[in-house]
């Protein structure tokens, strides 16, 4: 996808579009993990949401998302995200 690796290169209705894509992903995914720390949900159901925040920490375009837009996002969902990125930096992979 070409907005997670150059969004640099995208035109204003390119980055419109990727930026619903990655508001469309995330949005569940913050629901699902303040389900996960209010006991809602299992650990094993939330791991598969978080190995999907894994897989798109990296790229270039999430990370300008969350730059822009990250204040839209539940701090503790942030605050997670955040300890995410860290994690896989300290371990060298996702």
């Amino acid at each position: 996808m070409e907005g997670a690796d150059q969004p640099g290169e995208l035109c204003d209705s390119e980055w419109g579009r990727f930026f619903l894509i990655v508001s469309l992903t995330l949005r569940p995914i913050e629901l699902a993990f303040l389900d996960y720390v209010d006991g809602r949900i299992s650990t094993e159901m939330w791991q598969g949401q978080e190995n999907t925040i894994k897989y798109w920490i990296h790229s270039p375009g999430f990370q300008r998302w969350l730059q822009d837009y990250g204040e839209t996002l539940d701090p503790k969902f942030i605050e997670h995200i955040e300890k995410v990125v860290q994690d896989v930096r300290a371990n060298g992979h996702a």
